[in-house]
């Protein structure tokens, strides 16, 4: 593992990540495959855990779920939310 040096000069083990991927194009929860499209990177598994749970969670309260995921991203550093935020607002009614 590598070290490195903070500001007090004290040896700091480099942070690792946490998720762990998987690459599989089934996801097993409590004994159901999911099929999920992993193309390029893969899926985080705790992700997609949370994500099931969720959906559960809501058809276990309503008989019909409409799932929506929209990923946005901006092409260059912004110092605040703004542009995201405007565009949520012209989108989400």
């Amino acid at each position: 593992m590598k070290h490195r040096l903070s500001k007090n000069n004290a040896v700091k083990k480099k942070s690792q990540n946490r998720k762990h991927k998987t690459t599989a194009p089934l996801f097993e929860y409590e004994g159901v495959s999911y099929k999920v499209n992993v193309t390029g990177a893969g899926v985080y598994r705790e992700i997609m855990r949370r994500i099931i749970e969720q959906l559960q969670t809501g058809l276990a309260i309503h008989g019909r779920l409409m799932v929506v995921r929209f990923d946005l991203h901006s092409y260059s550093f912004q110092a605040d939310n703004a542009e995201i935020r405007a565009f949520r607002r012209r989108i989400m009614v």
